[in-house]
């Protein structure tokens, strides 16, 4: 998480425990100062508007003060034997950042942790749900090998039964030739 404050008409991104030199502020060594910020991203949330900057405090520690590189300064006009050399510091106030607390932030987090957790349930129910498609399964190919078992069953005592009615059809068919030959040859012997 990091924030984007402003101080001294400069802006500089700043982190929790980051220590930062900012314009001279009327603030002694251990004061607490806090900043506006400008900027708030927390992970995939970022807050940029003045309704969401609102609840929204940057606050540091003043540690010290230190000074920025020497400048020289030097003016010349020609030919009037006009010369004027000058130096300059600025001086500045390191800050160490304490904290970046923001309302939205806390409620980011807690929709973080909800979805986290409602993931995990969902996760959960699917993995519940698998092992209840995998045991309807079973029992389906269960209930399926039954009927499987008791055609097979079926069509076995009926291939016996076909076999029997086979054996017995020829004979059948030779008493009818039998039988046809007897009132032929009845009619054969009558005359």
């Amino acid at each position: 998480m990091y924030a984007v404050i402003e101080s001294g008409g400069k802006q500089e991104r700043v982190e929790v425990g980051q220590r930062v030199d900012v314009e001279l502020l009327r603030a002694r060594p251990g004061e607490n100062v806090s900043f506006r910020p400008v900027l708030v991203v927390d992970g995939d949330l970022v807050l940029a508007t003045p309704d969401g900057l609102a609840d929204v405090t940057v606050a540091g520690r003043v540690v010290g003060e230190a000074r920025g590189p020497k400048i020289d300064g030097f003016t010349y006009k020609a030919k009037t034997r006009s010369r004027r050399r000058y130096g300059h510091r600025q001086r500045y106030t390191t800050v160490e950042i304490s904290s970046i607390d923001s309302e939205a932030h806390e409620l980011h987090t807690s929709i973080e942790s909800l979805a986290g957790a409602a993931a995990d349930a969902k996760a959960a129910a699917d993995a519940e749900a698998e092992v209840v498609a995998a045991a309807e399964l079973v029992e389906v190919a269960e209930v399926a090998e039954e009927p499987v078992a008791q055609v097979e069953t079926e069509v076995a005592e009926a291939e016996v039964v076909e076999a029997e009615v086979a054996e017995a059809a020829p004979i059948a068919n030779e008493d009818e030739a039998v039988e046809a030959e007897s009132p032929a040859d009845e009619a054969a012997d009558e005359s």
